[in-house]
């Protein structure tokens, strides 16, 4: 069973992704952490839980309501491993200008069971993100 709760669906050209927690680290030195929505005391790290977002292999276009890499100030996407070096890995980094900031995702495949999980973690306007993608 897969926990995508979007009624999008992965093709072999992109990745839905949907993402499950939100961390970062405050000014003071302490970490924040959220899981869920409803619970989270952050409501800057709530907003991104169960969000969903697409990203097309081959370019590392990133569409979704909040995470994503198409606004005007994005100048800058690179694949950096497309998954078929035997790695199992796909990362992608776009860089933001003028204030320099990154989107940095990277999607690990995992061949547990019979059922495939992939998992992926990334960086996000100072917010460290993970969830599962199909």
């Amino acid at each position: 069973m897969f926990l995508l709760s979007s009624h999008a669906h992965a093709t072999q050209n992109a990745f839905v992704c949907e993402v499950k927690s939100a961390s970062n680290v405050k000014a003071n030195g302490d970490i924040s952490f959220v899981t869920s929505s409803k619970i989270g005391k952050d409501p800057i790290l709530s907003q991104y839980i169960d969000t969903v977002f697409n990203i097309e292999k081959k370019t590392g276009v990133v569409k979704g309501n909040i995470v994503s890499n198409q606004t005007p100030n994005a100048s800058k996407t690179t694949v950096l491993n497309d998954s078929n070096d035997g790695k199992n890995s796909y990362q992608i980094l776009s860089l933001f200008e003028p204030n320099t900031s990154i989107l940095y995702i990277r999607i690990s495949d995992n061949l547990v069971t019979t059922v495939r999980e992939i998992s992926f973690d990334g960086y996000f306007r100072g917010v460290y993100l993970t969830g599962l993608c199909e």
